[in-house]
This record gives C-alpha cells, sequence and structure tokens, in this order.
C-alpha cells in the first residue's frame, strides 16, 4: 500500500456501452415482477430505478422554485443498502512476475502484491453482492487496449492468447487471469489497458446475452456491466516505463493486509462485550442489542511510501480505508450516502435475521480488498433463527461465493 500513482482510477461511472470512458460500473435494473428475457423498452423510469424516478420528479418543480414535501416522493433506499445485485469491487492479485517485476519471493510471507508491471500475470477477482450476500454468477472478461476498442458493434472477439493482449485492441479472456500490457507513454492519448466485465444476475438471461446486447448499445434487465483499470506500481517503475522524470525515490511493490479485521463493541441486557470478526466469520448477536464496527490492522503491516518535497522526499506510513456496506439497515447512519471511515455504528435487527456486513478496505495506491462478516441475529437465550424456510436457505448458502469460515467469530481477550 502506498501513494496513489497519477490519474490510476479504479472504478467509475459510465454507460456500458461507451467507447468514451474505461472505467465504469453500470447495473440494469430489473423491476419488480418483469421476467428477464423481456426484450421490450422501459415502461417506466419510475419501474427500474427509484433515484431517477425522484430526479425527474424534481427537476420541473426545483425550476419553478416550489417546495415539496417530503412525504409526497417515493423513499430512496440508502447508497449503503445492498438490495439488489451489485459488483462492488474487483481485487487485483500477482500471482507470477515478467522480467520487470522483482520475485514474488522477496515479499514478506502471506502477503499478496496488489499491483504490478508489464509482463506480470495478475489474477482479477470480481467481488458480487446482493441482499441475500456474496453470489458467483457467470462472467465474461475483455481486455482492451486503447479507449476506441471497438466494443460496440458485432465484429467477432478475438481470444487472448495466453491471457495477453492479442493484435488487436480487443481480445476475450479465457478466465480471470490476466498479463499485464505494455505501459503507454505518459502523453499518449486514449491508449491504455483495461478490462470488461459483463456478467448476469441470478435468475437472469446469460452472460452472453448480456454482451450481445451491451454492444449492441443496449441495456437490459438481468445484467452487470463494469470496467477495470489493471493497477501498476510501484510508481518509480511505472514513471520510468513511461518516460517520465523519476520525482520520488524507490518503493516496494503494494502489498494487501492479511491482518484486516473487524474488532466488535457489542452493547445487549447482559452488559458489553468485545468481539473480533475475521473474514468469513460469523457473529451471533442478539435482537435489539447495539454495537459498534471498527476497522482493525496490525500496525506492522502498514507500508511506508515518499512523497516528493521542496528539500527531500518524506516518508509517511499509509491509512487505509473503510468503506461500508450492509444487507440490512444496521448501519446506524444519518446519511444514505456511502460512507468511508475506520468505523461506524450499528443498530441491530429488532426481530430473528442474518444480514451481511461487507467493507472495502482502501488502499492510498487505490487497489482494494474485501472484507465480510455475517452476524446471526437470534432472540435473546439463543433461540434458533427463522430463515425461510430449509429449501431457501440450502439456496441461499449454495450462492456464496466464500462459505462462512466459522460458526461463531472470536472473543477477543
Amino acid at each position: 500500500m502506498r501513494r496513489p500513482p497519477r490519474s490510476r482510477d479504479a472504478l467509475r461511472l459510465a454507460p456500458p456501452g461507451s467507447d468514451g470512458g474505461a472505467s465504469s460500473i453500470v447495473r440494469a435494473a430489473r423491476p419488480r415482477g418483469a421476467s428477464s428475457s423481456d426484450g421490450g423498452a422501459l415502461a417506466s423510469p419510475c419501474a427500474n430505478s427509484l433515484d431517477l424516478c425522484r430526479r425527474l420528479l424534481m427537476a420541473p418543480i426545483a425550476a419553478l422554485g416550489v417546495a415539496t414535501a417530503p412525504g409526497c416522493l417515493p423513499e430512496v433506499p440508502p447508497d449503503w443498502l445492498l438490495e439488489a445485485p451489485r459488483l462492488l469491487l474487483i481485487e487485483q492479485e500477482v500471482i507470477a512476475t515478467g522480467e520487470l517485476s522483482t520475485p514474488l519471493t522477496d515479499d514478506p510471507p502471506g502477503r499478496r502484491r496488489r499491483e504490478g508491471l508489464p509482463g506480470d500475470r495478475v489474477r482479477l477477482r470480481p467481488i458480487f453482492f446482493d441482499a441475500d450476500g456474496p453470489f458467483s454468477p457467470e462472467v465474461i472478461v475483455l481486455l482492451s487496449t486503447t479507449v476506441r476498442d471497438g466494443f460496440v458493434g458485432d465484429t467477432p472477439i478475438p481470444p487472448c492468447e495466453g491471457g495477453a493482449a492479442g493484435v488487436g485492441p480487443l481480445c476475450r479472456l479465457a478466465d480471470l487471469d490476466l498479463v499485464l500490457p505494455p505501459l503507454p507513454p505518459a502523453d499518449a492519448v486514449g491508449v491504455r489497458s483495461f478490462v470488461r466485465v459483463i456478467a448476469s444476475e441470478p435468475g437472469g438471461v446469460s452472460a452472453e446475452t448480456c454482451l450481445q446486447r451491451a454492444r449492441a448499445g443496449e441495456v437490459r434487465y438481468g445484467c452487470l456491466y463494469a470496467s477495470f483499470l489493471p493497477r501498476y506500481g510501484p510508481l518509480d517503475r511505472v514513471e520510468t516505463l513511461q518516460g517520465e522524470d523519476v520525482d520520488v525515490p524507490p518503493d516496494p511493490p503494494d502489498l494487501d493486509v492479511p491482518s484486516a479485521r473487524l474488532e466488535l463493541e457489542i452493547v445487549g441486557a447482559d452488559g458489553p462485550r468485545s468481539v473480533v470478526a475475521h473474514h468469513g466469520d460469523t457473529v451471533l448477536v442478539t435482537v435489539g442489542e447495539r454495537a459498534r464496527a471498527t476497522l482493525g490492522i496490525d500496525r506492522d503491516e502498514l507500508q511506508t511510501y515518499s512523497i516528493p518535497a521542496v528539500d527531500a522526499p518524506i516518508e509517511q506510513t499509509e491509512v487505509p480505508r473503510a468503506i461500508w456496506w450492509s444487507t440490512a439497515r444496521a448501519l446506524d447512519l444519518d446519511t444514505t450516502v456511502t460512507i468511508r471511515g475506520p468505523a461506524v455504528a450499528l443498530a441491530i435487527p429488532d426481530e430473528p435475521a442474518i444480514f451481511d456486513l461487507t467493507l472495502w478496505v482502501e488502499e492510498r495506491s487505490g487497489s482494494a480488498q474485501w472484507l465480510w462478516v455475517r452476524f446471526d441475529v437470534r432472540e435473546r437465550g439463543g433461540a434458533a433463527v427463522r430463515r425461510r424456510g430449509g429449501t431457501a436457505v440450502r439456496r441461499r448458502r449454495a450462492r456464496l461465493a466464500r462459505p462462512p469460515r466459522s460458526s461463531s467469530a472470536t472473543p477477543r481477550r
């Protein structure tokens, strides 16, 4: 983890069929009761997006300067509430190095490298979530080496040979492994490599159908689209390869923080207690309890990085941030926007339920890693949770991207 490379955003909103922006996350909403295979036009904007509906309703009123009562408009769910399927983030891990990078054996044991140089092989991990937790859909991954890659149209897309870019501007990866393409010169315009991800929602059309519709300039129900800029680094090596004057001292590659965890302070009828939950853990709580969740990281895993200064470079230690989401209205917030911060207050539901809390641990280089903890809310006394019936539970568990690691989290000693 280190200072951010210049102008290297990871994910940004843009139309999925657009050639004008490489970084995008777009979801085609499906109204309740509509068929995923329905190819017709949208009947109403309000049937697909409450936020769009609200903006359409407010625009003419705001132009006239007329005040409206909040109760007249439909409620817009908070951005941090995971109800509909989403692609939250894409993790990147270097799994093999090329000629330009130092060997992975030089990294500390147990650490994963998050950024690479041209010729390195990286593995991409898209993280999908909906109201039932993480899921693993059918995914198609395309590699583009220029912004105007000819994505829109019906020209056949050739395969990427060995995960590397082909002779054309666009190719299709056989899996989620990618060989990082060469870096363009720093002054190049419209020449940059990025990855397009096309996926199908649970119960939706196939990913192949989603790809065909996106290439035709259509956005249809049951599909998820995103674009991802691969992470290149260390920064001093990137600047050298792009022909820039290097203004920072050499830094080690960006690494993950395997100690990332949730530190929970829970208050209930029996008094306060502390619990430490790691990725994949399930925390048992009681109806009506309150809690505070804090991102915990071992200090010795934090990397230092250099920033230019007038007299001499300054050494700084990174400060990771957490971006918080929940599958229930369990974040005790006064805002509806997604927040970034080291801690968040939780309001445990007032009836038995299961919900997921997930974090995007954001690092200074722009890379990120995923932290996911499940909460099992029970009646006081430990009564079993009613889980919508056995069939629904089995279906839900089968769709998990990774099963919970244990039945309960570890009490802090």
